[in-house]
């Protein structure tokens, strides 16, 4: 079950935070196999929530949920960057979704998409922030594949042409990142796809994405996406007058 976890820290800036410290300390929280890849687990940036410094971690499997509540336990010191502080709580969870629920059709032709951190796609050191249907839905499916528990969504690589982008609202940005220069999207995409079979599985892994997120590197913060309503795909909003 895809479940989103609340950590809070004590004696850390948010601010000060950045996006390298913050994988190195979710990594020694939940990851016990640090090369494998795609990951059962992504992080949010750091936070303030009523006052209190709070770190967001997803988890995608049985086995990270395990090992972020062995990893972090109330009073564990913790070090980012410069700063330390303690945990306050061990991990309360914020949002959870499970599979059978996600599998379940909601006859969504279009999604409003909000990318709220650099969402980047490419290979190696080759980066774009262009967040075409066919490099989310890529990226997507593969980290699905990786985690289901149930086996694996195949689709046609062609398939994904029959989503398009009707809409976008956004700008690419530069930030330095595990010692490369990334480019990633922020802002907002409207998707639509009028082939049903398409569309059910693109909205699957859209709503998958709200935990897993979307693109490279989001076990360092990156491609955090907020789905929100927008009009159906075959008509536009009403006008008024």
């Amino acid at each position: 079950m895809p479940t989103r976890w609340a950590i809070p820290l004590t004696g850390i800036d948010p601010g000060r935070v950045k996006l390298d410290h913050l994988h190195a300390v979710a990594s020694g929280w939940v990851d016990d196999a640090h090369w494998t890849s795609p990951k059962p687990w992504s992080v949010r940036p750091m936070r303030v929530v009523d006052g209190v410094g709070v770190v967001e971690v997803a988890t995608l499997t049985p086995g990270a949920r395990d090992c972020l509540h062995a990893g972090v336990a109330e009073g564990r010191a913790v070090r980012l960057g410069g700063q330390h502080g303690r945990v306050v709580t061990g991990p309360q969870p914020m949002a959870s979704i499970d599979w059978a629920e996600l599998a379940e059709p909601t006859g969504a032709t279009a999604w409003d998409v909000h990318y709220l951190t650099p969402t980047a796609f490419g290979n190696g050191s080759r980066f774009s922030p262009w967040p075409d249907p066919f490099p989310v839905a890529r990226s997507l499916l593969q980290r699905w594949n990786a985690v289901h528990p149930d086996g694996a969504i195949e689709v046609e690589p062609t398939g994904w042409s029959k989503v398009w982008i009707s809409d976008v609202d956004g700008r690419s940005q530069m930030l330095p990142l595990a010692g490369l220069t990334v480019s990633g999207f922020l802002g907002r995409v409207r998707y639509v796809c009028p082939d049903p079979v398409v569309a059910e599985l693109f909205d699957r892994l859209l709503r998958f994405a709200e935990y897993a997120g979307i693109g490279r590197y989001t076990t360092r913060g990156l491609g955090v996406i907020r789905l929100e309503p927008t009009w159906p795909g075959d008509r536009k909003p009403a006008t008024r007058r």
